[in-house]
């Protein structure tokens, strides 16, 4: 089990505008899943390869046009 940086993970995740259900999606999740992760809970190893799969498949948009 591990642990991700939930404040990272928000991060990553509002540079590609992506939902808690859509990077579920992507990752082939359950959004209480993601949801773990999101609040610093441990996750499997396959769930954090999964989200890191899916946050490389998605593309970020320029800091300067996210609004976190």
């Amino acid at each position: 089990m591990v642990k991700l940086n939930p404040r990272e993970l928000r991060r990553q995740m509002g540079r590609r505008g992506l939902t808690t259900a859509e990077l579920a999606a992507l990752g082939h999740l359950s959004p209480a899943t993601v949801r773990k992760a999101l609040c610093g809970r441990p996750i499997s190893s396959r769930s954090l390869r999964a989200i890191a799969t899916a946050l490389e498949e998605s593309p970020a948009c320029p800091d300067e046009f996210v609004a976190l």
